[in-house]
């Protein structure tokens, strides 16, 4: 067998588009604080937060 070697311009795949979430209403937002507010490292809880955002917004209504 022979290998042929072809250069062209490389094709890019979008992909899916990125979903997207529902605004969290004025209760999940609170209910979401209280549940990460007690966590002392600031970076450990604004990912906790933004990962419970993500996982609300993603529910259905």
């Amino acid at each position: 067998g022979r290998i042929r070697i072809v250069q062209k311009p490389v094709t890019v795949d979008k992909g899916r588009p990125k979903p997207s979430f529902r605004p969290l209403t004025a209760a999940e937002k609170v209910k979401l604080s209280g549940t990460v507010g007690m966590i002392e490292d600031d970076g450990l809880r604004a990912a906790l937060e933004r990962l419970g955002a993500t996982i609300l917004g993603q529910k259905k209504v």
